[in-house]
């Protein structure tokens, strides 16, 4: 495959290149700064580039603004967009409006950078998901949570908990809400899709 990546950071871009050159599924890294824009075009008339990737925090610029400018001239060509900082939840979000390939890191290892960008051009869109928020419950609903998700009656759970029905009935009531569901059976999927750490 061959990759571009566009930012102003010369030793990110070199040392980007450089690791990513080592894997063999990786034929050549193209490194731009913003202002090469005739460098850049002639990749793109050429088609030689896989997978566009975008500093979102260019001087000047927005990395945004930038992919738009990319889109322009050749509309099918996947973009992805990578950040060292700032705020990730806005950025990713805006990268999800933009229809990007993919929303990238610059912490990662260099094999999990490749993986994340193999992932970005067969389609699958890594680091583009909605962060999963985990609803704050109480030692008593952890509990509660835990002897639901093994199939324990209210009877039985205010026998395992040592409480009053009443009190099972206010838990279990109190995990619905929090979880935004009507039963025990939407309540455990929800759990378990959420990667929930139910304590044992």
């Amino acid at each position: 495959m061959r990759l571009a990546i566009v930012d102003n950071h010369g030793m990110f871009m070199e040392g980007f290149a450089y690791s990513l050159e080592q894997f063999p599924e990786v034929e050549k890294v193209f490194s731009f700064y913003p202002e090469e824009v005739k460098r850049i075009i002639e990749c793109l008339e050429n088609n030689l580039i896989h997978l566009f990737i975008i500093d979102i925090n260019l001087d000047g610029m927005s990395g945004f603004v930038f992919a738009e400018n990319i889109k322009n001239f050749a509309p099918e060509m996947p973009i992805a967009f990578v950040t060292g900082h700032g705020n990730q939840a806005n950025f990713r979000t805006e990268a999800r409006e933009f229809g990007a390939a993919g929303f990238f890191l610059k912490d990662p290892k260099p094999r999990q950078f490749l993986a994340q960008i193999i992932q970005a051009i067969n389609g699958k869109k890594p680091g583009m998901m909605e962060e999963k928020r985990l609803p704050k419950l109480t030692l008593r609903e952890k509990e509660t949570l835990f002897f639901i998700c093994k199939g324990y009656t209210n009877k039985e759970l205010s026998e395992q908990l040592n409480v009053t029905l009443r009190q099972v009935e206010r838990h279990k009531k109190n995990l619905m809400l929090k979880f935004e569901v009507e039963n025990d059976k939407k309540l455990i999927r929800k759990a378990i899709n959420l990667g929930y750490e139910i304590i044992n």
